[in-house]
């Protein structure tokens, strides 16, 4: 299983709405919504922010090295960290807007305009199939510069 989590930068990264570093990317996800407590070793989860210019970027293509941490959660009841040396940065400039393909994956926006509100509350976590993974794989490769 491989997921696409979208996060509200300021709230998860502690930057502005005009700065964002995913160089000081922590490797840990946290979420009330229990789908992050289904993920295993070595599987996937892409994530997405926004930043300025209402533009939709993804951060990074973190790999799960410890589902279920029991490490104490702020933000959810699910956490997982990340392993160092598989977890793929994206660099932010350059990227062309994500809503274009996020349209295209099995769960679909709500509106072109609304992406925030597609992943709103628990929906900011969903479930990837195969082909979803794969596409956003070759979009990376095409259009993404990793840091």
């Amino acid at each position: 299983m491989n997921l696409f989590f979208y996060v509200a930068q300021k709230k998860f990264w502690g930057a502005t709405e005009h700065q964002f570093d995913p160089k000081n990317l922590d490797l840990w996800l946290e979420s009330p919504n229990q789908l992050l407590n289904s993920i295993n070793s070595g599987e996937w989860i892409w994530v997405a922010t926004h930043i300025p210019n209402d533009r939709y970027i993804l951060v990074s293509k973190l790999c799960v090295l410890t589902p279920r941490d029991t490490t104490t959660n702020t933000y959810g009841d699910y956490r997982i960290t990340g392993d160092p040396k598989q977890t793929v940065l994206y660099d932010q400039h350059g990227q062309p807007d994500l809503q274009q393909l996020v349209g295209q994956l099995r769960f679909r926006l709500q509106s072109t305009v609304l992406f925030r509100e597609t992943f709103e509350g628990l929906d900011h976590l969903r479930e990837l199939t195969s082909s979803d993974h794969q596409l956003l794989e070759q979009w990376a490769q095409q259009h993404l510069t990793v840091i």
